[in-house]
């Protein structure tokens, strides 16, 4: 009983112990509440978009300033230090005092333009449909730049023009900008494309910045102006380049100049993958498909049936590798690096090994055919490619086939592939190293055959490089060799 008393007073303590060193927030009647507003050194306008941090000791408060650019929140009392920073502009801390309890309004923080930063400004225009004009609409008008965003936003009274004027500052003077415009009935809704957000974007180029005398620049966004940054913005979706990426002005220059501006960044930013597709014996092999790897949507195509050929036209530059497979019977080939110029056609080889597992299926298949040619549909196998020679005498196809005892057959490269013989009169298997035989045995019967060619029964096709049968079947004797250069092509 003691020693159980004793186990429950530790359980307590440590459990008092837990709860003593679990963090608490705060007690509510340890807080107050700040707000302020952020506004521009220059003109006392207000700044949206800005990252305010409101810290009180360890706690800090990540806000944004609205379009109206204020900022409000709760936190602990005591000194609070407010950090207001946004791209463009030169960052400024201020220390408060804030009493419990207390509403504390701050002095507006005033922010100063980064030396040589420039402002641009205009109107945007929105047609008629989405959003809903009947009710407040809010227009957000920004711009993002190696990563970083700069935006004004701005609100459209019920039932007015579908019309706001903006103004964005602290941008760096030698850019090509984008200038997104969207409107929408919710503040979250302005700032993303969506079905309730209507956007239209135009373009500000770096030759139009470049006087140094201006510090600011109109440039007005609308319908009007979305068919040709939809373009500029494919060029550089095919490119992979970016904005102001080094050589893009000049494509720019072409894109904006062009009666059809989407069809000039197509030719500026794509081009053909063609070639062949082949089995490993270099003949052409059809219905392969062809893909782009990685394009999205994606870049594909089926190889000619007859010559192997194929081609995909409007391949995006930035892509780098091609693919070709026919499952089940090739395995999956690739080229991963392909240098792709725009307008300049990419010449591809691309050679398909047979996959092993199903190679056997079609060696059983045409070992049964083999065993039993009573039906003659051996002499669909010879096609007219092959060459012959009989006993050391040159065969037309006709005799050759005629005087042929016995057919042999082997698949895929290698070594020098020998055999044994098993006695009587069937077919053998050996399957080994992949290198693979098959052999009929013909009882007393010598010959001496060589061939090169193609031997093909309906869709199957085994490609032979040279096949040479040098032997004397004699019971229990079997053929002495088997020499094989070539692989399986079937179609």
């Amino acid at each position: 009983m003691k020693k159980r008393t004793i186990y429950i007073f530790i359980i307590v303590l440590v459990l008092i112990s837990m709860t003593a060193c679990k963090k608490k927030d705060p007690p509510s009647s340890s807080l107050g509440n700040i707000k302020g507003t952020v506004l521009s050194n220059e003109g006392r306008d207000p700044i949206y978009g800005v990252k305010v941090e409101v810290a009180s000791g360890s706690i800090v408060k990540k806000l944004e300033t609205n379009q109206n650019g204020e900022y409000s929140t709760a936190v602990p009392a005591g000194n609070i230090v407010i950090t207001a920073s946004r791209a463009g502009y030169i960052a400024q801390k201020v220390t408060v005092v804030l009493e419990k309890n207390a509403q504390l309004s701050v002095t507006p923080i005033l922010l100063v333009l980064e030396e040589n930063a420039i402002s641009i400004e205009g109107t945007a225009t929105f047609a008629a449909g989405v959003p809903d004009w009947s009710a407040n609409v809010y227009a957000e008008i920004s711009i993002m730049d190696d990563g970083l965003k700069y935006a004004d936003m701005e609100t459209i009274k019920a039932g007015t023009l579908k019309t706001s004027a903006y103004r964005i500052g602290g941008l760096r003077r030698d850019r090509n900008y984008i200038i997104s415009a969207r409107a929408a009935n919710l503040p979250g809704d302005a700032i993303k494309d969506g079905p309730n957000t209507q956007t239209n974007k135009s373009i500000i180029r770096k030759s139009e910045t470049a006087d140094p005398e201006k510090s600011t620049f109109t440039i007005n966004v609308g319908p009007e102006t979305n068919a040709l940054v939809a373009a500029i913005e494919l060029y550089l979706a095919n490119t992979g380049r970016k904005l102001n990426d080094d050589g893009v002005d000049a494509d720019l220059d072409a894109i904006q100049s062009a009666a059809d501006p989407r069809q000039r960044a197509i030719e500026l930013s794509t081009t053909t993958v063609q070639g062949t597709i082949q089995d490993i014996l270099g003949e052409p092999l059809g219905e392969a498909t062809v893909v782009i790897v990685g394009s999205n949507p994606q870049k594909s195509t089926v190889s000619d049936i007859g010559n192997g050929t194929f081609a995909i036209t409007e391949v995006p530059i930035r892509y780098q590798s091609v693919s070709a497979g026919k499952a089940p019977r090739y395995l999956t080939a690739g080229q991963d690096v392909l240098e792709l110029v725009a307008g300049v056609p990419c010449n591809v080889t691309l050679l398909l090994v047979p996959n092993p597992a199903v190679i056997t299926g079609d060696l059983n298949a045409a070992a049964v055919l083999m065993a039993d040619n009573s039906s003659g549909a051996l002499s669909g196998w010879l096609t007219d490619a092959f060459s012959y020679t009989f006993l050391g005498v040159a065969k037309d196809r006709a005799t050759a086939i005629a005087e042929l005892p016995a057919a042999y057959v082997a698949v895929y490269p290698g070594p020098d592939t020998t055999y044994q013989s098993i006695g009587g009169s069937k077919t053998n298997f050996s399957f080994g190293n992949d290198n693979w035989t098959m052999r009929r045995e013909t009882t007393f019967v010598r010959c001496s055959y060589r061939a090169s060619g193609t031997v093909q029964y309906g869709n199957k096709r085994w490609q032979l490089v040279t096949l040479t049968i040098e032997n004397e079947v004699r019971l229990p004797k079997a053929p002495t060799a088997l020499t094989v250069t070539g692989g399986d092509a079937s179609a």
